[in-house]
C-alpha cells in the first residue's frame, strides 16, 4: 500500500468523523431545545398550580441543575448583539437570527456553556426560536432571534 493511499484513507476517516460530530451536535442541540421547551412548560404549569393554591410555593424542585448565571447570560447576550451588528442573519427575512454554532464561532466558550446561556435567555423570554437552518450533515440547528430590539 502506498503512502498516498494511506493518507487518502486517513483523510476519509477524518472526514467521516467530522460529519458524525456535526450530526451529533445537531441532535444534541435539538434535544436540548426540546428539553428546554418542556421545562419551560413545566414551570408554567407549576406556577399556575401554585397560583391556584394546589402546590406550596415553598416546594423546590429536586435534582435540578443550577441555571446559567446572570453573568453568563449577559455575556451570551453581548455575543448575540455583536452577531446582529457584524454578521448576516442565518434565516432570510428574519433580521438578527442566529444559531448556537454561529455564536460558538465567535467565542472561546465551550459549546455546552453557549448552549446553556442560550437556553437560559430563551427561558427568560429574551430570545425565541424562529426555525431551523439547513445543515450539510445531521440535524439542522435551531435559529433564534431577540424578542426585543437591541438597546442603543
Amino acid at each position: 500500500m502506498s503512502t498516498n493511499s494511506n493518507t487518502s484513507d486517513w483523510d476519509q476517516i477524518i472526514h467521516s468523523l467530522h460529519e458524525m460530530e456535526e450530526k451529533l451536535d445537531g441532535q444534541i442541540e435539538q434535544a436540548e431545545q426540546m428539553l428546554g421547551d418542556a421545562r419551560a412548560a413545566q414551570r408554567r404549569v407549576k406556577a399556575t398550580m401554585t397560583a391556584a393554591g394546589m402546590v406550596s410555593a415553598a416546594e423546590k424542585p429536586k435534582g435540578r441543575k443550577k441555571p446559567a448565571s446572570e453573568g453568563l447570560q449577559r455575556q451570551i447576550l453581548a455575543l448575540i448583539y455583536d452577531h446582529i451588528r457584524t454578521r448576516e442573519s442565518v434565516v432570510p427575512g428574519v433580521p438578527g437570527a442566529f444559531t448556537t454554532p454561529s455564536l460558538r464561532a465567535m467565542t472561546d466558550l465551550h459549546q455546552s456553556t453557549v448552549n446553556s446561556g442560550v437556553r437560559a435567555l430563551r427561558d427568560a423570554g429574551k430570545i425565541h426560536a424562529v426555525g431551523s437552518v439547513p445543515a450539510k450533515h445531521g440535524y439542522p440547528p435551531i435559529a433564534y432571534a431577540l424578542v426585543e430590539e437591541i438597546p442603543s
